[in-house]
């Protein structure tokens, strides 16, 4: 019952002053599919905040799973030990999500996804935070517990409005 979730959160915040988490909102497009996607990331630095939030995913799978309305199917994918649910009726737009430890996605692009889990179980492969552009403009930041950024690539940008101004004239 959400009811419950909704009765310890509001207990943890009486409680607590403060609740230490960090959430990244990415919005991404790319010349091999131009509609966007979006992916939400959340990590919990609290325990008790932590098990809110797999309960709170444990909720709104069950109420997916026993909504029967078709566009709410819930499947799921393994990632390297790590099950994501994919939320959808098999169309082109599913939301994937699950969580690994204290941090908690969730996506409308499964490759997103299953890249989340593979750069939190320790893979080696390209991202942003690896790139010249994000090394470049982080480094221009003040350490601080309330940092907000905007990145846009330029360039990227450039060569998606090349690649839609094919696919849509």
């Amino acid at each position: 019952s959400y009811q419950a979730i909704l009765d310890k959160t509001k207990a943890y915040v009486e409680t607590n002053s403060f609740a230490p988490v960090e959430a990244l909102l990415a919005v991404n497009a790319s010349s091999f599919s131009p509609v966007p996607s979006g992916t939400a990331l959340l990590r919990s630095g609290d325990p008790a905040m932590t098990e809110i939030y797999q309960e709170m995913q444990s909720t709104l799978v069950t109420c997916a799973q026993e909504s029967g309305d078709e566009s709410m199917a819930v499947t799921t994918l393994d990632q390297d030990g790590t099950t994501l649910y994919v939320v959808g009726d098999g169309g082109d737009f599913p939301v994937v999500g699950g969580s690994i430890g204290y941090l908690f996605f969730i996506s409308t692009n499964p490759d997103t996804a299953r890249g989340i889990v593979r750069k939190a179980n320790g893979s080696t492969e390209a991202n942003l935070t690896s790139s010249q552009l994000y090394q470049t403009a982080t480094a221009k930041l003040q350490p601080s517990e309330n940092n907000v950024g905007l990145m846009l690539d330029f360039d990227a940008l450039a060569n998606l409005a090349e690649s839609a101004e094919e696919v849509f004239g």
